[in-house]
């Protein structure tokens, strides 16, 4: 196996899906994600950009579109660098990481409207992961330990970029727990890091799993995303 940048060098038969059937798959995975950017803008207007660019999900939306755009061009039989694999280990990781907060956390405090937002709800903590573990499942790409240090660098940016919107700029909290005026904030903030390192190993150990059989095969080995 080489690691060292980012590609997992296997046999493409390994794989329930061939090089072309991936590639399928990934068009339908961006055009569930491009439909579901459509329709929030249909629904919530133009307005939602300058809204929402507040909420570290929808980072996490859009970044998701970006990766799949991304992986297209990409596509077929490129290697891929090692910081793209980075990239994708970062995005799938903070996606855990916010739809566990957000799931567990914030729908259910009483600040948090429900109303009419179902379908809003769904479809910003919801699919984003869906589709990541769906390409997770077949891409060939391999990510190392030393990804983390990105995953904490986007955690620390986000948290750096809250504080000052909502102490000197909304003057009101963009998170319930994140009101920066007492430890409960800092400790919030400690335990959502806790989360990301959990997420973090949580992708290594499928991706250990998902390489094992790989790992002990004596096939012919070619390059593959």
């Amino acid at each position: 196996m080489n690691q060292a940048d980012g590609v997992i060098k296997t046999h493409i038969h390994k794989f329930p899906l061939s090089n072309i059937n991936l590639l399928r798959v990934r068009f339908v995975l961006l055009a569930v994600m491009l439909t579901t950017h459509l329709y929030l803008i249909a629904h919530l207007g133009l307005r939602w950009f300058s809204s929402s660019i507040i909420f570290l999900s929808n980072w996490g939306f859009w970044t998701t579109n970006c990766y799949f755009i991304l992986v297209l061009l990409k596509f077929p039989d490129r290697q891929v660098t090692r910081n793209f694999a980075s990239f994708f280990h970062t995005l799938l990781s903070m996606e855990f990481v916010i739809t566990i907060v957000f799931w567990t956390v914030l729908y259910s405090d009483p600040h948090y409207d429900k109303r009419d937002k179902a379908i809003q709800t769904i479809a910003i903590h919801g699919i984003p992961l869906t589709c990541l573990l769906i390409d997770f499942c077949f891409n060939r790409l391999f990510v190392c330990k030393r990804s983390f240090k990105y995953l904490l660098a986007v955690g620390c940016f986000y948290s750096i970029f809250n504080m000052i919107m909502v102490l000197f700029v909304l003057g009101r909290p963009i998170y319930p727990p994140l009101t920066w005026k007492d430890w409960n904030s800092v400790l919030f903030s400690f335990l959502s890091v806790t989360l990301q390192l959990v997420a973090w190993s949580s992708v290594l150990m499928m991706q250990k799993v998902k390489y094992r059989k790989v790992k002990h095969s004596g096939d012919s080995l070619i390059d593959i995303m």
